[in-house]
């Protein structure tokens, strides 16, 4: 088969990219010589990063305008009852950042100020808490970042007020256009309840959104809650005795304006803090 001059492709375009790629590769089905572009080679992580939300396989079924990239739960090895530090994730290309947080209320008295600090590694300024979910043995936050800083080792880490906190920590990035806007929230919690929602958010503003939906719990037994309404677990912290409360998180890319009131389900009830934030 003659060559391809891939000089006459022009422009930089995923696009243009992909047609580029399909053409070049065509031989080898063939048994054939093919050409693979400097760009792939030295970068082929980065391409297929881009071009998974222009075909729409982002995980979150949305759109492609919105995608989810990747999550990450507490390091157990590094926990502590008043720090606590995700395992680190290549975020390399996330346009937004979100992060549950689960403080014990009870056990972690504050005499003014607030309860705990967050941060992530690169340094990033983090804006809430769009949702604030308190029990007396609990306590459910959710944060955000858009356009934010960064790297292929990415963290979040909690630092409470005192060592009685039982922090817990998770981060979910999202790649595509976001407007910057914090849309619906809402929370609600009990005292003892197998069947946690998380309240309705109302009718959304627009029809592709991604929504975060979290769960706290403050017993100490180690059970997986599940999510219905088409949400998508990004995992679960479990409790860790002396250690940390149990915390975890879910998403969903919309694709109507409907209003949403998920439910989280446990195989037993103990005091829950649920809540839900969507953005776009």
């Amino acid at each position: 088969m003659d060559s391809v001059n891939v000089d006459c492709v022009k422009g930089n375009g995923i696009m243009r990219k992909l047609l580029l790629l399909l053409i070049l590769l065509t031989p080898a089905a063939f048994g054939q010589e093919h050409y693979l572009p400097p760009w792939l080679v030295a970068s082929p992580l980065s391409f297929f990063q881009q071009l998974l939300p222009l075909l729409g396989a982002g995980a979150g079924g949305g759109s492609g305008a919105i995608n989810f990239m990747l999550s990450a739960l507490t390091n157990s090895s590094t926990q502590t009852a008043q720090t606590a530090t995700t395992n680190s994730i290549n975020a390399t290309g996330a346009t937004a950042v979100f992060l549950v947080v689960q403080n014990a209320i009870t056990t972690c008295p504050v005499s003014g100020g607030n309860p705990f600090s967050i941060s992530t590694s690169p340094s990033n300024t983090i804006s809430g808490p769009d949702v604030s979910q308190l029990t007396e043995t609990a306590g459910l936050y959710i944060y955000h970042v858009f356009s934010p800083s960064v790297s292929g080792t990415m963290t979040a880490s909690i630092t409470s007020a005192n060592s009685n906190c039982l922090p817990s920590i998770s981060i979910i990035t999202a790649t595509g256009t976001f407007s910057g806007v914090v849309d619906k929230t809402n929370g609600a919690s009990s005292t003892s309840s197998a069947a946690q929602q998380t309240g309705s958010t109302g009718t959304l503003s627009t029809s592709v959104e991604f929504c975060i939906a979290a769960l706290t719990t403050g017993g100490s037994s180690a059970q997986t809650p599940t999510i219905n309404s088409s949400f998508t677990t990004t995992g679960w912290n479990p409790p860790v005795a002396g250690k940390a409360r149990a915390s975890g998180g879910a998403y969903l890319v919309t694709a109507a304006t409907t209003a949403l009131n998920p439910t989280w389900s446990l195989t037993t009830a103990e005091s829950t803090n649920a809540g839900i934030a969507c953005y776009y």
